[in-house]
């Protein structure tokens, strides 16, 4: 990834569309003469720590801490009101797109709410847990699939990166038959159905950048309480994919992962595949993309050898 990349803004409204979250949790307070505790939490977990620091360097505010340290797993959080309160200031100026946004209204609500120490009553209590209480999984899923369908809006192109940035994959499927070699290369993005509405705007957005009257991909839909994917696997589409990917670059770790996509892209271009050597060359590739680069770091798309002219 880009180390020092500056954070643009609905790059980093797509990436928390994608990867954040936010709760508001209510518990019981042994310590304090008020009987509850409330806490108003924001985070982003990743493996990629480095992510994080930029992040939290680019809103002046917040902590990292350990997530999982069994899953080797760190968060970016923003836990105090006053540091809620500036993004809500930043979040309102450039708005989340998917049935989060619904998530995030909840938190503001409260968190404007339980700002005011006038309202650290019971009664105040009551009403914050009533605000709160349709939050995150304990949403209707229809209430979120009606929410978007309603809504009319447009994706901006660095919404999209930060999206696949958190949310893509890029996949290479190498089978080897007794004629020659199947290589298939795609680009993945996975959402819970009731946003389906979302894969059907990054695939429409994603056709006018590449300044075609089509949308890019296919969506395979699930019911509502499955999970929908938008895939890019076409060769035409993948190349203009891979344009666009150019002028508006990835910005995490997963830049390496497309970095060795695109290589992958210009072997099999190059008929690379339907050598032994070549064939070989590009399962090693595969191998370091995606679960392998964090299970072997030192495997890096810099380091593989450019295909042939």
């Amino acid at each position: 990834m880009t180390n020092n990349f500056s954070i643009i803004p609905y790059w980093l409204t797509g990436f928390i569309d994608a990867e954040g979250c936010f709760s508001v949790n209510i518990y019981p307070n042994k310590n304090k003469n008020f009987e509850m505790s409330i806490s108003f939490i924001f985070h982003i977990s990743q493996k990629e720590s480095n992510i994080l620091e930029i992040i939290k360097n680019y809103l002046n505010m917040g902590q990292i801490v350990w997530d999982s340290k069994l899953k080797n797993i760190k968060k970016y959080q923003i836990s105090s009101i006053q540091n809620g309160l500036k993004l809500i200031e930043f979040l309102d100026q450039y708005p989340l797109k998917t049935s989060k946004l619904l998530d995030y209204e909840n938190y503001k609500q409260a968190l404007l709410f339980w700002s005011n120490k006038n309202n650290h009553t019971k009664d105040g209590l009551k009403e914050l847990e009533k605000m709160t209480k349709d939050m995150n999984n304990n949403r209707n899923l229809n209430e979120r699939h009606n929410f978007l369908m309603n809504r009319n809006f447009d994706l901006d192109p660095n919404w999209i990166i930060g999206f696949i940035d958190g949310e893509g994959c890029f996949y290479c499927y190498i089978q080897k038959d007794n004629k020659s070699p199947i290589i298939q290369l795609s680009l993945e993005l996975s959402q819970s159905t009731h946003d389906l509405l979302i894969l059907k705007k990054i695939s429409e957005e994603l056709g006018k950048l590449s300044n075609s009257s089509k949308s890019l991909g296919r969506l395979k839909i699930s019911d509502l309480t499955g999970v929908s994917r938008l895939i890019i696997m076409n060769n035409s589409e993948l190349e203009k994919l891979i344009k666009i990917l150019e002028i508006y670059p990835l910005k995490t770790k997963k830049l390496l992962d497309y970095k060795d996509w695109k290589l992958l892209w210009e072997l099999k271009k190059g008929k690379a595949h339907l050598t032994e050597k070549g064939l070989e060359q590009m399962k090693k590739i595969k191998e370091g993309m995606n679960f392998g680069r964090f299970q072997n770091e030192s495997e890096i798309g810099e380091d593989k050898k450019s295909p042939p002219n």
